[in-house]
C-alpha cells in the first residue's frame, strides 16, 4: 500500500473543509447585507412617505395663493391712501 493512497484523501479533505468554511462565512456576509439592504429599503421607504406626507398639496397651493393675493390687494389699497394723502398734503 502507498503512502499516498492514505495521504491523498486526507489532503482531499482538509483541502473540501476549507473550502466549505469559506463558503459558510461568504454566506454569512451575504446574509449580513442582506439584512442591511432591507433596513436601508425601510429606512428609505419611510424617508419618502415622511417626504410626501410633508408636500404640500394643490389645495395647500391655492389657500397660499389666497393668501398672497389678499395681501397684495391689502398693499395696493395702502400704497393708494398713501398717494392720496400725499396728493391732499401738496394741495394743503
Amino acid at each position: 500500500m502507498n503512502w499516498w493512497t492514505v495521504v491523498a484523501p486526507l489532503i482531499a479533505g482538509l483541502a473540501l473543509f476549507y473550502v466549505q468554511r469559506i463558503a459558510a462565512r461568504a454566506d454569512k456576509e451575504a446574509e449580513k447585507a442582506e439584512l442591511r439592504h432591507r433596513e436601508l429599503e425601510k429606512r428609505v421607504s419611510s424617508l419618502e412617505l415622511k417626504v410626501v406626507a410633508e408636500m404640500p398639496s394643490r389645495e395647500d397651493f391655492k389657500d397660499q395663493s389666497r393668501r398672497i393675493e389678499a395681501i397684495a390687494s391689502t398693499l395696493s389699497e395702502v400704497r393708494d391712501m398713501v398717494i392720496r394723502m400725499d396728493s391732499r398734503e401738496t394741495k394743503g
